[in-house]
């Protein structure tokens, strides 16, 4: 298998003068999947791919990832870097491995996904599935378990917001959520919020940790959470996973769906907006994952972004310090989390975190 990386600000991929694939900064792979790769070179070569340090840093030196600035990825299957060129003048294509191949490995995702939340066997599930069109070979995955969803559709859209809140809108059940095609739910997830919104029926959004995972399965961290305090949400963005969080459906009625002006942080700004108005429950279980890989769409870019956490925290920061100094409310935070991790048993994890802070940038443990 072989990958060709090129930086960019931007690009697109058109077929017959269609676009039906876009990213902003970050990076273009062109993939050559052989004959004889397996899932194995994928499982060496994404972490591999995604961890080079290739972006500049404030100082121009090239020595962060493209995790590390949060870009995009777009993955296009090219079998002509399969070519060999060391006889004649005609390249020969022999050692490219068949479309088949190819489609079957980028498709295992998707079936990874639809069975980590049908394998819940959760009562009364609606599973929902919004495609954008794709022509991976997703499709006919979806198909396949199409007996056991609720409702499905893949066709083009405005962007992920909008795809989200399509599903939201043909939902009709009382706990609602969403989870990426990257991600997948850990084992009695369903089983657990489920029963906690029964044991607690003045709560409206309950929600616990994440597991950040390599595209293998195998651990990259863990992240960890607290109770939930609405000016540290709006102060350190997503004191949240959003993977691991269930809300009742009243939510919508009360406060709307998800803002579709956001690309990519649709869901700080959701959050935000229901915040204080809400009561919260923290699970302190592991009820997601979100798994990295090349395909991913959900990564975000670091403009973009930035953009969009300034102008949701300016929005909410009035409400979140409630006429304290800025500087004073941000300290209080930082020591009513820790307090409250130390409370649940997770001093150590606070520790680590505060002794990664403490070293020197180019010292640091990498992270996403």
């Amino acid at each position: 298998m072989k990958v060709l990386l090129q930086r960019v600000t931007a690009a697109s991929v058109s077929i017959d003068g269609e676009v039906v694939g876009r990213i902003g900064q970050g990076l273009v792979a062109f993939v050559g999947v052989a004959e004889g790769d397996s899932e194995i070179d994928i499982e060496y070569l994404v972490p591999k791919m995604t961890g080079l340090r290739i972006f500049a840093d404030e100082e121009g030196k090239f020595n962060i990832s493209i995790t590390d600035i949060g870009g995009e990825l777009l993955l296009i299957s090219q079998f002509t870097l399969l070519a060999d060129t060391r006889k004649g003048k005609r390249p020969g294509f022999t050692g490219a491995a068949s479309p088949e191949l190819a489609e079957v490995l980028f498709a295992k995702f998707v079936e990874k996904t639809i069975k980590s939340v049908l394998n819940q066997n959760y009562p009364n599930l609606e599973y929902i599935i919004i495609d954008g069109g794709s022509t991976d070979g997703s499709v006919d995955i979806i198909r396949e378990y199409s007996d056991q969803l609720h409702y499905w559709v893949s066709e083009k859209d405005e962007g992920q917001t909008q795809a989200i809140n399509k599903g939201f809108r043909q939902s009709t059940g009382e706990i609602v959520a969403w989870l990426n095609s990257d991600d997948e739910y850990c084992e009695g997830a369903l089983d657990i919020v489920g029963r906690t919104f029964m044991a607690n029926r003045d709560v409206d959004v309950v929600f616990g940790n994440k597991l950040s995972v390599y595209e293998d399965g195998s651990l990259m961290r863990d992240d960890r959470h607290t109770r939930f305090v609405f000016p540290a949400l709006v102060f350190f963005a997503m004191t949240l996973s959003q993977p691991a969080c269930f809300w009742r459906r009243s939510v919508f009625e009360r406060f709307g769906f998800l803002d579709e002006s956001f690309r990519f942080c649709m869901d700080y700004e959701f959050f935000c907006r229901i915040g204080p108005h809400l009561r919260w429950k923290h699970i302190n279980r592991y009820l997601a994952k979100y798994r990295l890989h090349g395909d991913q769409k959900s990564s975000l870019i670091l403009e973009v972004r930035d953009e969009e956490e300034k102008r949701i925290r300016a929005k909410y920061l009035g409400d979140a310090c409630k006429g304290f100094p800025v500087w004073l409310v941000r300290v209080g935070m930082h020591a009513y989390r820790a307090f409250w991790y130390t409370v649940q048993g997770d001093a150590l994890y606070v520790i680590r975190g505060i002794c990664r802070r403490l070293l020197p940038k180019n010292l640091r443990p990498r992270r996403l």
